[in-house]
């Protein structure tokens, strides 16, 4: 995955605003079934990464965020 997607965005916001955390272990429940087997674990590791690292993202700034997160898995 290099890009996120809107459509990935918006599953995950639902998920962020109905429990109020960026962590998968609470949210993904609600979407997992929405995403291509492919995106599960980019989009696990992304959410936790987010929630460890206590980074939070909205619709302006998924894409940048997300590539912040790429970059920390290369590295």
């Amino acid at each position: 995955m290099r890009k996120l997607g809107r459509a990935n965005y918006i599953l995950i916001s639902r998920g962020v605003k109905t429990y109020g955390t960026f962590n998968p272990d609470e949210i993904m429940f609600l979407f997992e079934e929405e995403l291509y087997v492919d995106e599960y674990d980019t989009i696990y590791d992304f959410l936790m990464w987010c929630h460890v690292e206590g980074k939070g993202f909205g619709h302006g700034n998924y894409e940048e965020r997300f590539s912040e997160f790429l970059l920390t898995e290369k590295a």
